[in-house]
Order: C-alpha cells, then structure tokens, then sequence
C-alpha cells in the first residue's frame, strides 16, 4: 500500500495546472501560414486539505470551452465519444450537460486520495470515472470560424495508460496515468466542412497533366481538383522566394485550368479558401 498512489499524476508537486492543447489550422490551404488556431483546454487541478495526520488530495478533470468558443458534440444521445472515423458535422448533437453559462465543461475524471501519516501510507478515497474502462477516448467540437463566417469541426483524442487507478505501476516501477492527457487534435480549415473523428481534414488535391507542344501552341500543364469546393480559388506564383507573390490564375473553367510552362519548366501553384 506504500506506493498505492503517491504518484499517479505528474501534477502532484504542483497544487494548480492548466495544461492547453494548441491545435494550428490553415486558413490558407497548402500555403503554410499558420494564422489561426483553436483552444481545447485540458484541466488538471489538485485540490489539497491537510490535517494532523492526513493530507486529502482530489482531481477534478475535464475539457473546457467558453461559450464564444463553441461547443462540444456528441454522436448520438448515449454516447459522448466518437468512434475512430466516424463523422463529426452539423449531424452531431450538441452536448448539453453544460453547469455554466460561460463556460462549457465535459467533465473527465474526479479523482480523490488520502495520504496517512507518518509514511506516507496512501489510501484510495473515490473514484468518478465518465469513461471506465477507456484508455483513449474522441471528442468532437464545433466552433465558429474564425473567418467570420460558417462553422468549423475538429476533434481532440485524450489517452491514458490505465483506466484502472489499483493498477498503476509498469513492472519496472514507472507510473502509469491514469488520467486522461491530450494525444492529438485537428480541426477542418473550411467552414461547414466535416471531419472524421482522429483523421486529418479531406482536402482538395491538385492534380496534373502535362500537355505537349500542339497546333501552334506551346507546352502547357492542366490541373484539375475535385468538384464541389466552390470557396477554392487557384493561385500561382513565378518562385517561392519570401516574400511569395501570389495571384489569381484567370480562365479557370470549374475545377481545372491549363497554363502554359514556363520555359524554365517551374510552375508554382496553390488552392486558396477564400470566404
């Protein structure tokens, strides 16, 4: 019992931690500017009352968003998490279980411990689990766009090694954790697209085609990307010397435009959202 729990969380030295899971999208598709960025905030709090004899340790655990955030969604009207590829959209239900007007909380893990002194000796008290027996867990969110326009959905995916909190040393003495820590997240840079829970957002790809010397018309190359993405607007740019000059390609025909090849043979090109 000496060791039961003493250190099951990495936050047993420290009475307050906010750990912030950062996930940077692209408002920019395919141009690697990193201008917006969602929060999902992970809290981890211990609590502390400290007696003669005794130290009295809990953690609550849980995700927080404010309401200006946006809102958590659940798959169905049991089930909070979403299962690995499954859709997160407009479908989803939005989570209700919401103790506060300003802020949106989906509770975690309440974790509460009793240290016994002298020792320590260390004495599991309680034990409220939201998902027992998981080890990794999807929770899907929307929020408003951060362009103004539309809504955006993104998942973050939470692991931990244990869910049983008896159970929490490797055989070569190491902690398991046995609360939740982020593992991953992502978010669909274009509105009102969909997501699948624990995948990358489906993004349009260019494709080309080279086309030869015909009829009195030089080399050119014909790109097209996948219909249905009417927001996309196709860029080109002579180098990618910084700072990048980009502008519109013209005669662009739906999803596809052919440009004649420079005589250089470099041809830089980019699908932009535009709002």
């Amino acid at each position: 019992m000496k060791k039961a729990i003493l250190l099951v969380f990495p936050v047993v030295a420290a009475w307050n931690l906010r750990a912030q899971l950062i996930d940077e999208s692209f408002t920019r598709l395919l141009a690697g500017e990193p201008t917006d960025t969602t929060r999902v905030v992970l809290n981890v709090t211990v609590h502390h009352t400290e007696g003669i004899d005794y130290l009295d340790r809990s953690i609550p655990q849980g995700l927080e968003l404010t309401s200006s955030e946006g809102s958590f969604l659940q798959p169905s009207s049991t089930s909070v998490a979403f299962s690995p590829g499954s859709t997160i959209s407009s479908a989803s239900r939005i989570y209700t279980n919401q103790p506060s007007g300003s802020t949106r909380i989906l509770a975690l893990l309440w974790y509460g411990w009793t240290e016994h002194r002298p020792g320590p000796w260390i004495t599991a008290r309680s034990v409220k689990d939201w998902f027992p027996g998981q080890t990794n867990i999807l929770i899907g969110f929307a929020r408003p766009h951060p362009q103004g326009t539309g809504t955006q959905y993104g998942w973050v995916r939470l692991e931990r090694d244990t869910p049983n909190p008896s159970d929490i040393f490797w055989p070569d003495g190491r902690e398991k954790r046995v609360a939740f820590w982020p593992a991953g997240s992502a978010v669909h840079p274009i509105p009102d697209r969909p997501i699948r829970a624990g995948e990358a957002p489906d993004l349009p790809q260019l494709t080309s085609e080279f086309l030869p010397a015909s009829e009195g018309r030089p080399p050119r190359v014909r790109v097209q990307w996948p219909t249905g993405w009417d927001t996309m607007r196709l860029e080109q740019a002579a180098d990618l010397s910084t700072p990048v000059l980009w502008t519109p390609v013209p005669e662009v025909m739906g999803a596809s435009a052919e440009l004649a090849l420079p005589e250089d043979g470099q041809l830089f090109l980019r699908l932009v959202h535009v709002p």
